[in-house]
């Protein structure tokens, strides 16, 4: 989203043009500052990098970044996931992404992922895991 438009992106960082209201196209919507800075009209390398990254993590086996619906992205430090259903939004920086999902990985089995509300990855040496507000 820019200027109040949806622009269909490739994976590259290339804008393909802008998307029509009530498209029957399902991608996930991408916002934040970071999406605001791109070039309409030009090469988007810092663009191109989030997107290769962010594609190999939606096409992992791991089933909280299955049906992401919108991605927030305010540097490539500070990325949130938002899912389409009761899973936790997900903190992440896209510079170290393995590194968080290694550490997910070991945590994942003892969570009970209807109870949280968020999981932050974005720390070298930690998790956060903040439960819902009953």
């Amino acid at each position: 989203v820019k200027a109040d438009e949806l622009y269909l992106v490739d994976v590259d960082g290339v804008v393909l043009g802008a998307l029509a209201s009530g498209s029957a196209i399902r991608l996930p919507i991408i916002t934040g500052s970071f999406v605001k800075r791109i070039h309409l009209d030009g090469d988007n390398p810092e663009l191109a990098q989030a997107f290769h990254t962010l594609h190999t993590l939606l096409h992992s086996s791991h089933p909280l970044f299955d049906q992401i619906r919108k991605i927030q992205i305010e540097s490539l430090e500070n990325v949130i996931l938002f899912h389409n259903d009761s899973l936790p939004q997900i903190y992440l920086s896209l510079l170290n992404v393995e590194q968080g999902l290694r550490r997910l990985e070991k945590i994942y089995p003892d969570l009970v992922v209807e109870q949280i509300a968020s999981i932050d990855l974005r720390f070298q040496k930690r998790i956060i895991v903040t439960p819902n507000k009953s």
